[in-house]
């Protein structure tokens, strides 16, 4: 692999994936946060492209990568960069995830042990605490949340805090 920052697509787990690679070593995967694209990460390649090949995908329903469904969930998400990684046959990249990108990381590696060489996660919690919720009221979320209002939106999610 090249430095410079290649852009494609691949379809995988029945949808289109967009994705940038770039540098040259062992397999490293960047899981961007949410509402975020891969271009989170452009800051970070130069440090990371010297020793890794950087894959750097669109997230379902983010940037380029398509949403046929129009629903998005952390298990289906952890679904397609499992079947991202088999896609490209990567083996056993480090995948590191920040924000919803960690919430991936995290479902990627009870999902689908041992597909990753290792999980970083960072900004991102295994348990919706006070502490979560706290910071979500800091950003001006509501204190309180509406579960039945968030059902049609996202009822996985909601699934998800009820059983945190």
């Amino acid at each position: 692999m090249t430095h410079v920052a290649q852009n494609s697509t691949v379809q995988a787990n029945g949808i289109n994936i967009h994705y940038q690679v770039s540098g040259s070593g062992s397999p490293l995967i960047l899981l961007h946060g949410g509402t975020a694209t891969h271009e989170e990460w452009n800051d970070f390649l130069p440090a990371f492209t010297p020793h890794f090949t950087v894959y750097a995908p669109d997230s379902r329903g983010h940037g380029k990568t398509d949403n046929p469904d129009g629903v998005l969930s952390y298990p289906q998400m952890a679904d397609d960069v499992a079947a991202f990684i088999a896609a490209l046959k990567i083996d056993q990249p480090i995948v590191l995830g920040f924000s919803d990108g960690g919430q991936i990381a995290l479902e990627l590696g009870l999902r689908h042990p041992g597909v990753a060489r290792a999980l970083v996660i960072s900004g991102s919690f295994y348990k919706m605490t006070s502490t979560y919720f706290e910071g979500l009221k800091s950003w001006g979320i509501s204190q309180s949340m509406d579960f039945d209002a968030m059902q049609q939106y996202s009822p996985d999610w909601v699934e998800y805090l009820k059983s945190a």
